[in-house]
């Protein structure tokens, strides 16, 4: 199980996102929005707008945010 994470850098959610697939032993590749995607392309992978981060795949599958990914790891 592989997860992708698109991120900010003050995004607590987001940290704590990381932190919960650290103690799953998940591993992650983490894109920043606006440096290394453009909220644009998330929104076309997703088929809806975005309003918020984190926004979770998991093995190409969409996920969600931080409470989704609790849900789905737990």
């Amino acid at each position: 199980m592989t997860a992708v994470i698109y991120s900010t850098p003050t995004c607590g959610q987001c940290v704590m996102a990381k932190n919960l697939l650290k103690s799953k032993d998940i591993p992650y590749v983490e894109y920043t929005v606006g440096k290394d995607v453009e909220k644009s392309v998330i929104e076309e992978k997703i088929g809806a707008p975005i309003r918020s981060v984190p926004q979770i795949f998991m093995n190409d599958e969409y996920v969600g945010g931080y409470k989704e990914l609790m849900a789905k790891v737990a």
